[in-house]
């Protein structure tokens, strides 16, 4: 049985509350405060008993008494002790046979036990998947000729309660799909090497979920990443195969979830489902991305991914597998890619890297075109700087009927501070301003005043309702927002603009005091 992990000994002690399991015991010692008093028998046996609080110092709460030295690591004591315990030591002839520490209820916490040269270390296990909570030994070491404890060895839980039944019984219980991850975990976590069994039967079954079949290979173990690669396994499980590769996973890399085990299982997973803008099916384009588009360049990775494409009949799907293995791809079949509506498009989109030139091009005639809405790819495009073409793009786009106004007035607003890469952009807002109606004026306005002219801004103020109410109406809401932020006015004063302006007063710029 491999050591516990902290976070599991964190969780292992129940606070005391109402409903909580009965303790059961499966040693053969006291395991309440009472039974601990009752074996006084001075001067042979003496029984002492102190109340131990937490004291604040540097590193947080620590427990000063001796018995949290011996038996609980430091970390542990605030996450898993109450703020205050009981310490109860026995003392035979003078030596310390027995020091447990308990709740203030009087029930048992954990407990170190002395039988001539035997130590044992007890615990109360917390099972909340089975509803149980456990006495048992969980390390036993011999005591030295110096009388101290020598190595201590984790004791098998399997001699002392049959968890693997119990767990096996809970899984297959009425009702347990939706927690099936959580119970095997637990499992895994208490039995270690003892729950193998447990996880190859959920990892095999194949009506299993797949968060419990991702559950069920972790932590990494080479037979059953074996067994899941003859598999048909979800984007979850799949994900956890392919971080048992990382360098940095406990024990270091298994060479059974090398990329080629998994990533054309993935590829073809790609190829094949109906469509990818589903919660679940875009997982599967995630982990291809994060394992080969967004890592460093590395031919077999890349080259694995290629393969698939080459194998998938979805000329759509296999550009975009092609694009996801990096490489060359023809301006035809970018633009049948951005032009899918099975989710392909929007796979690319929230992945492309806008410093590689074709899929760039690709993506502003796709926003030329209308296939490609401005929202889709604001932050990307934000992260770069834009040419003085693609802005003038952007200024036309602004025009146009049912425009994505917000989005555009994002990625103009960055080119403000360079002169004469905005100035044709101004130029085609100002030329639309010439033409708009007495209804699209004021947004038209609203965008120069973005790109640094707040002589508009009296204009774009008519965007506003006199009433100075914006609820319900996008087009006053974002006038109001992109004034604030552009101008630094307060909205007080802008809405007090707003009402002159439709009340025929005439306004001047600055609008406020403040005014940039």
């Amino acid at each position: 049985m491999r050591v516990r992990r902290v976070a599991v000994l964190a969780g292992a002690v129940l606070a005391a509350g109402c409903g909580k399991p009965k303790l059961e015991s499966k040693v053969d010692v006291p395991t309440t405060l009472a039974a601990v008093r009752a074996l006084a028998d001075p001067p042979r046996v003496t029984v002492s008993v102190e109340r131990v609080k937490r004291f604040q110092g540097q590193g947080g709460f620590r427990c000063a008494h001796p018995v949290c030295l011996v038996v609980v690591p430091l970390a542990l004591w605030e996450l898993a002790f109450p703020a205050m315990v009981d310490v109860a030591n026995v003392s035979e002839g003078g030596a310390v046979t027995y020091s447990g520490m308990f709740q203030p209820d009087g029930e048992l916490l954990q407990a170190r036990v002395q039988r001539g040269k035997l130590v044992r270390d007890l615990r109360v296990l917390a099972l909340r998947s089975l509803r149980k909570r456990l006495v048992v030994e969980v390390a036993r070491a011999e005591l030295g000729a110096d009388g101290k404890p020598g190595p201590f060895k984790p004791t098998p839980l399997a001699g002392q309660v049959d968890l693997l039944g119990d767990y096996r019984a809970a899984l297959a219980r009425p009702g347990v799909l939706s927690s099936s991850a959580t119970v095997l975990r637990e499992a895994i976590d208490w039995l270690g090497e003892d729950a193998r069994p447990l996880r190859e039967e959920r990892l095999k079954d194949p009506r299993e979920r797949d968060e419990t079949r991702a559950a069920a290979l972790l932590p990494c173990d080479g037979e059953l990443l074996k067994l899941a690669r003859g598999l048909e396994l979800g984007p979850r499980a799949l994900e956890a195969a392919l971080g048992c590769a990382s360098p940095h996973v406990p024990g270091g890399p298994r060479k059974e979830a090398a990329p080629e085990h998994f990533l054309p299982r993935l590829g073809e997973r790609v190829c094949s489902l109906p469509e990818l803008s589903g919660f679940e099916t875009k997982r599967y384009v995630e982990l291809l991305a994060r394992h080969v588009y967004h890592v460093a360049r590395e031919p077999v990775r890349d080259g694995l991914v290629a393969a698939a494409a080459e194998k998938c009949p979805s000329p759509v799907r296999r550009t975009l597998l092609r694009f996801l293995a990096r490489r060359p791809l023809a301006a035809a079949e970018l633009a049948a890619l951005l032009a899918a509506k099975d989710g392909s498009a929007e796979a690319l989109l929230q992945r492309w890297n806008p410093h590689e030139p074709a899929v760039r091009a690709a993506v502003f005639a796709g926003l030329r075109s209308g296939k490609v809405p401005p929202a889709a790819v604001k932050d990307t495009l934000a992260s770069v700087e834009l040419a003085k073409e693609e802005l003038t793009l952007l200024a036309e786009l602004y025009l146009a009927p049912r425009a994505a106004h917000d989005a555009i007035l994002w990625l103009l607003q960055r080119a403000r501070t360079r002169p004469e890469a905005i100035a044709p952009a101004r130029a085609a807002l100002e030329a639309g301003l010439a033409k708009a109606s007495d209804a699209e004026r004021p947004l038209v306005a609203l965008a120069l005043v973005v790109l640094g002219e707040p002589k508009q801004a009296p204009a774009a103020l008519r965007a506003i309702p006199a009433s100075g109410s914006v609820a319900g109406s996008p087009a006053a809401q974002l006038a109001l927002d992109w004034l604030e932020r552009s101008l630094g006015c307060k909205r007080s004063e802008l809405l007090e603009a707003a009402r002159r302006a439709h009340a025929g007063e005439t306004v001047t710029t600055p609008l406020c005091t403040g005014a940039r």
